[in-house]
């Protein structure tokens, strides 16, 4: 419960037009909402395809693949998630405008982080370069949700949590994947069996487009959480 909520009060729960129309209205849940949706479209759209790439691009086996990718995710996903709940802890302590605008840098990073991932010629470069893709690509989450969380009153938590995440991932799983699949055949006639790894990198730069909406949640984050701490109401 947030500080200062009383207790022993037990209202109804707001309807999910009053959840949707509290994450729309407010500039900085609107513009987290789309920065998760889209960094999901791009995340879940890749990633169906990255062993696909590898055994294509790279002549490797699906034991072989699955074997890296287990020990790349498995670490290297623990170090992004702990760096990023790090960072906001100790450096951004109470700096929920400088948690954004790293969150934004860092998500925009993975641009330059697939384009290696995806142009280097060997295989070992390739899953060297992935190491830090999932180090990155995890960084955002523990800041992102947690300031999520408290953008809204505490009675509207997890419906919008639910609310976003289901977005997140109908749109991500719906879109993702079949946009990297519809543009690989699309250049297949020209590139042949390298058509995947183009079209990869094509949908790579929606990374771009969500780190420009992280960024505008620095603008208002500030007074948004100050709003809802003191008059939640007025987003209900």
């Amino acid at each position: 419960m947030r500080a200062g909520a009383p207790a022993g009060k037990h209202e109804p729960f707001p309807s999910m037009g009053k959840v949707l129309s509290a994450l729309w209205r407010q500039h900085s849940c609107r513009h987290v909402s789309i920065a998760l949706i889209l960094f999901y479209t791009m995340g879940l759209g890749l990633g169906p395809w990255q062993a696909a790439f590898l055994m294509r691009s790279h002549g490797m086996g699906t034991a072989e693949v699955g074997l890296w990718f287990g020990m790349i995710f498995g670490a290297a996903g623990i170090v992004g998630v702990l760096l990023g709940g790090y960072v906001a802890s100790r450096w951004f302590t109470h700096n929920e405008r400088g948690q954004m605008r790293v969150t934004a840098v860092v998500v925009t990073s993975l641009v330059p982080c697939y384009v290696a991932f995806l142009t280097l010629p060997e295989k070992y470069q390739a899953l060297i370069a992935f190491a830090p893709l999932t180090v990155v690509f995890n960084f955002f989450l523990a800041p992102t949700y947690a300031l999520l969380q408290r953008l809204v009153p505490d009675d509207m938590r997890a419906t919008s949590m639910a609310v976003v995440m289901l977005l997140a991932n109908l749109v991500g799983m719906g879109i993702g994947p079949q946009v990297i699949g519809f543009l690989s055949d699309l250049l297949e006639p020209v590139l042949g069996q390298e058509a995947l790894r183009y079209a990869m990198l094509v949908m790579s730069l929606v990374a771009a487009w969500a780190g420009y909406h992280f960024w505008q949640v620095g603008r208002t984050v500030e007074q948004d959480l100050s709003q809802v701490a003191h008059s939640p109401a007025l987003l209900a």
